[in-house]
């Protein structure tokens, strides 16, 4: 099978570019529009659901984000099976 490795995130903005690269990610496109900070949100597993749940709410709700605009990172399967 032949691998092919993405060198340059070009659909994040830079803050989310810059936040991926610190996870293995690949480097942001230094042309992309700066963004939001990315906001970091801790959680146990009982309580994960409803931690980002409240963020999609203030997101779409209280900043007027369109849902399509935001997007949840998580770093493991098992949590983000409990979404």
């Amino acid at each position: 099978m032949m691998m092919i490795t993405l060198e340059t995130n070009v659909r994040s903005t830079l803050a989310v570019g810059r936040h991926v690269k610190e996870l293995g990610g690949a480097n942001p496109n230094s042309s992309a529009p700066m963004g939001s900070p990315v906001k970091l949100a801790h959680a146990t597993t009982e309580t994960i659901s409803s931690v980002v749940a409240a963020e999609i709410t203030r997101f779409t709700s209280d900043l007027q984000i369109p849902p399509s605009h935001v997007a949840i990172l998580v770093r493991h399967r098992e949590v983000r099976d409990l979404l």
